[in-house]
């Protein structure tokens, strides 16, 4: 999750501790550091942002961020896990997080770390960063004996019907409903439910993988109303959802021509869907065991 201010000294005490472990105490490294404390703040702008992992009871156990470097250039900054977080794959789930987030402000991602820490150095070749021989931009962390830069392929927006879907991409659809809903939310349902054959599938890739999807199709006999559904995003909080949404709803307008979108949002989902245009029509249901109220768009301003 997003850093919040009661995390600042937590997540300073976790840098600390894995700095010690490797040497890392001195001038030159993160240790000196004067905003190490402060994150919540210094992560709180436009193009920036930090991750904390927590376990079970609560306790930060790792944390890693992106800061902007230059114009299209960011860093990933603080990666720190301790010790019984390493081995988990967590790792790599926040390191999928933030180049997922990267991707969408800057063309470049840098880092800089230790020759010592082995394991992690071969983590970052694992995702595609490249040994350079000098610093990429002279940085405060001059200490750093390693320096790795990464291009980033911009996250592609896609939107076709169901015979228009490659197997692979299908493929990574269902996963993606699976590990939202299935796995995450525990609903309980039969997911593949027909609807998918007369659908416009909206969906942003990383790559070859889906991180963020909906499906839209007519509700009724007319074409006057279009029904969202199975709405999702595997990184919550980094603006994903948002970009999905924007996207399609000029695609579902301009290819469905409708005047209408409805969808069932989930309760704690309102405010962000009233910031797209969407209005509560409906009292609280309970749907699949969750609560959920009907929300409306009129797109025909959009004409």
């Amino acid at each position: 999750r997003k850093i919040e201010g009661k995390d600042n000294l937590f997540v300073e005490q976790l840098i600390r501790t894995c700095l010690l472990e490797f040497g890392g105490d001195r001038e030159g490294t993160a240790w000196c550091d004067p905003d190490l404390g402060r994150f919540s703040e210094v992560y709180n702008r436009p193009g920036c942002q930090y991750w904390v992992v927590e376990d079970e009871e609560g306790k930060i156990v790792g944390g890693a961020g992106i800061g902007k470097l230059a114009e299209e250039v960011c860093e990933l900054q603080k990666m720190y896990f301790l010790k019984e977080a390493r081995g988990t794959g967590i790792a790599a789930k926040l390191m999928e997080r933030c180049l997922t987030y990267a991707k969408m402000h800057y063309h470049k991602c840098y880092l800089e770390t230790f020759s010592n820490m082995i394991a992690a150095n071969k983590f970052y070749q694992k995702y595609g960063f490249e040994k350079l021989e000098r610093p990429y931009l002279e940085t405060d962390h001059f200490s750093c004996d390693v320096w790795y830069i990464k291009e980033l392929k911009p996250l592609q927006f896609c939107a076709n019907s169901f015979g228009q879907l490659s197997t692979g991409e299908l493929y990574e659809i269902l996963k993606a409903r699976t590990e939202i809903f299935l796995m995450e939310q525990d609903i309980k349902y039969q997911d593949k439910d027909d609807v998918d054959y007369d659908s416009i599938h909206c969906f942003i890739k990383d790559g070859e993988r889906v991180v963020a999807y909906l499906r839209a199709f007519y509700k009724g006999e007319g074409k006057d109303v279009v029904q969202v559904g199975r709405v999702l995003s595997l990184y919550h909080g980094i603006g994903l959802g948002e970009i999905l949404m924007r996207n399609s709803i000029r695609i579902i307008q301009r290819k469905m021509k409708c005047k209408k979108i409805t969808m069932d949002s989930q309760v704690h989902a309102i405010g962000f869907y009233e910031k797209l245009g969407f209005k509560v029509n409906s009292d609280v249901f309970i749907e699949a065991g969750l609560e959920h109220v009907i929300m409306e768009l009129d797109v025909t301003y959009l004409s």
